[in-house]
């Protein structure tokens, strides 16, 4: 992992994506609770949607590969889109709202799967374990972190801007970490399997 920068840099960047998320899905499940007309039978059918937008996201990355030139830049475009969709997303009227996740559910799954096939076909097979143990030691404590930020901020500021200011972090990460290291994060996306 040492020598590997590219992986470095994925390792780096999804740890606080999916952080950011967890703490975002905190307040969100708080907003629906507390927003009349909400509520928690209508969060319900929110997190069906997006279980759907992942579904068909996943037969349709079944079915249709994204070639291999073509990754990088498309895990790019959702770890953009992702996070402007749940800055947007409690501003939205409800059956917007479903789209909204839908649409995250369909791109989160490609570009999830893109990016675990991506690693773990770069990965010589005696690392793959370690590899896979850091990032859920990361994810765990970054999950952490942000899920107890989350319910602070929840408690000074409205849901909505503690949304928007999560998504503002994932977008600058991702400038950051990712796309200003491209040459290296690239070919593990780009690669021939």
């Amino acid at each position: 992992m040492k020598k590997e920068k590219g992986l470095q840099k994925i390792y780096a960047y999804m740890p606080i994506m999916q952080g950011l998320s967890e703490g975002s899905s905190s307040l969100i499940i708080a907003y629906f609770q507390t927003t009349p007309g909400l509520g928690i039978t209508l969060y319900s059918l929110f997190t069906i949607a997006e279980f759907l937008g992942r579904s068909i996201g996943g037969i349709v990355h079944y079915r249709y590969e994204i070639p291999a030139k073509k990754r990088f830049r498309f895990a790019c475009i959702v770890y953009y889109i992702y996070p402007l969709m749940d800055a947007l997303l409690l501003w939205l009227a409800y059956p917007l709202m479903l789209l909204n996740r839908s649409i995250c559910g369909f791109l989160g799954i490609n570009s999830a799967t893109l990016r675990e096939s991506s690693v773990q076909n770069y990965m010589p097979d005696e690392n793959r374990a370690k590899l896979n143990a850091f990032f859920h030691v990361a994810y765990s404590l970054v999950s952490m972190f942000c899920r107890f930020t989350a319910g602070a901020l929840g408690e000074i500021l409205d849901y909505r801007f503690c949304l928007m200011l999560f998504a503002a972090i994932e977008i600058f990460s991702c400038t950051w970490i990712i796309y200003r290291n491209q040459e290296l994060v690239k070919p593990i996306y780009n690669q021939n399997y």
